[in-house]
């Protein structure tokens, strides 16, 4: 645990792989946004969508969960709403996906005040 803040970072800021929890084809929600922002602004890296409904998101195979994704995933986006976060945060440290994060974080979502 003697590693800087610098080293501690590496994982975001060089991740191969990201999970997109509650990735979208609607192209106002979060989800949709966060897919094609990775796709087309430069992650070189694997985009995995999750959506349980949908087999393809913007021409991507999805994914119902971060658990039925084969390989490893360095970071996850979670872009479900705020009562989902933490089974999709459960899912994410089963599978051993690296380091979460969720705007519902941050930011106050529309059915935040159901929590």
């Amino acid at each position: 645990m003697n590693q800087s803040i610098s080293e501690q970072l590496q994982p975001i800021f060089n991740a191969r792989s990201m999970a997109v929890i509650g990735a979208s084809s609607a192209p106002f929600k979060w989800g949709a946004q966060t897919v094609h922002r990775l796709i087309h602004f430069g992650f070189r890296g694997t985009v995995y969508p999750i959506n349980p409904t949908k087999k393809e998101i913007q021409n991507l195979k999805a994914y119902p969960s971060v658990l039925d994704v084969k390989e490893d995933i360095d970071l996850a986006v979670i872009t479900v709403p705020a009562a989902l976060v933490p089974r999709s945060m459960k899912e994410c440290v089963k599978k051993g996906s690296g380091e979460p994060s969720s705007p519902t974080e941050i930011w106050e979502t529309p059915d935040s005040h159901r929590l």
